[in-house]
């Protein structure tokens, strides 16, 4: 078909282990308000994952659909999703390699 494809965005984290909860919260309310705040984004999740033994030190997964790629260029530089990378995460990540992206289309 010539349907647009669509474009799954997943990113594994690696948060530093004094990392509270009220800021895990917090981060977590962000990460799912981009849902109604930047357009294209068709579903969002995110979590921490529950199987940290081989998760190879990233405790926390987002997965977001989003309708096409120019929905997801559109999502890589809006304002909120800029924000929650430089005042969120960056700022609770743990050690390097603390932050591993991946996307594709299906």
């Amino acid at each position: 078909t010539n349907a647009p494809k669509r474009v799954r965005h997943i990113v594994l984290m690696k948060f530093r282990e004094d990392c509270s909860e009220a800021t895990h919260a917090m981060i977590s309310k962000s990460m799912h308000g981009m849902k109604g705040k930047i357009p294209g984004i068709l579903k969002l999740s995110y979590g921490p994952s529950f199987t940290t033994d081989r998760a190879d030190g990233f405790t926390h997964v987002l997965v977001v659909d989003l309708v096409d790629k120019l929905a997801f260029e559109v999502y890589a530089i809006h304002a909120e999703h800029i924000r929650i990378i430089k005042d969120e995460m960056f700022p609770n990540f743990g050690d390097f390699p603390n932050c591993v992206a991946v996307d594709i289309k299906f």
